[in-house]
């Protein structure tokens, strides 16, 4: 989180951050903690048993927009 921080604030563009969530928390932590404009995964979907409704849920129920 404090490199995805560092990078956000050194640069005017917007920052995706990807890879290393673990549970669907971790979406909201890049977003929220690591001022990312966006995150993304995709092994997890694959490897662990979360869906995406799952993150899309807690995304939604603390306002964040997703796509």
């Amino acid at each position: 989180l404090t490199l995805i921080r560092k990078t956000v604030r050194s640069t005017t563009i917007p920052v995706i951050a990807c890879g290393g969530v673990g549970d669907t928390q971790h979406f909201v932590s890049g977003i929220v903690e690591g001022e990312a404009s966006a995150v993304a995964a995709g092994n997890i979907f694959n490897f662990k048993e979360m869906s995406y409704i799952l993150a899309k849920r807690e995304l939604k129920k603390l306002k964040l927009n997703f796509r």
